[in-house]
């Protein structure tokens, strides 16, 4: 079996400082979610999260899906659906933080200032906020947030809940890794081909 992906270029240390990071990680549902309420509830608070504090902004919401047969991820604006396809080296936290990633380049050439990404992988989520990650995918997108002007935030909202958007992404990621027609994005992690050569070395 030959291993071909290609990785991201290496980022190690952060273009910007620190204490200028100041990127807008929504996780109010997340207490909510622990209380384990019905679903209804969860989307009712999510209406209400979304009408006092992101009425006027563009909503982007990203997914992410891998299984044996490989990976992949989409993000949806509106009526819009962009997916795409990852190797099968491509953990389901890197793609996820593709889907990001595509998302936060998408934003930067919509006409709206003001745009709210909404995710369910809460450890991609949380990871935006630490300047000093070694994921090199992450590490690109925070630099693309300080670089354009943009009022870019973030929300997480738990899967499988109802909240009709994030089903369908949900179910567009899915579709990905089934797909032979999609834009395929030929490069995987340092640490996804890390893990790719231990499995390979351990197998021999």
């Amino acid at each position: 079996m030959k291993f071909k992906p290609l990785t991201f270029n290496k980022i190690i240390y952060p273009f910007s400082p620190s204490w200028m990071w100041n990127i807008k990680v929504n996780t109010q549902l997340l207490e909510l979610k622990k209380k384990f309420p019905p679903t209804s509830i969860i989307r009712n608070n999510f209406s209400e999260i979304i009408e006092e504090k992101y009425l006027h902004h563009i909503k982007i919401f990203t997914n992410a899906s891998k299984s044996s047969n490989g990976a992949g991820f989409v993000f949806v604006e509106n009526n819009k659906t962009l997916m795409f396809k990852s190797p099968s080296e491509t953990s389901i936290f890197s793609a996820e933080s593709q889907a990001i990633k595509k998302a936060i380049l998408h934003a930067a050439t919509l006409m709206s200032e003001e745009i709210l990404i909404i995710i369910d992988s809460l450890s991609a989520l949380l990871d935006l906020e630490n300047p000093y990650l070694k994921n090199e995918i992450i590490q690109a997108f925070q630099e693309i947030l300080l670089l354009i002007r943009k009022k870019i935030e973030f929300l997480w909202v738990p899967l499988h809940t109802g909240i009709i958007s994030n089903e369908l992404a949900n179910r567009a990621a899915n579709e990905t890794i089934e797909s032979s027609s999609l834009v395929k994005i030929n490069k995987i992690t340092f640490q996804d081909a890390l893990i790719k050569i231990n499995s390979l070395t351990i197998s021999h």
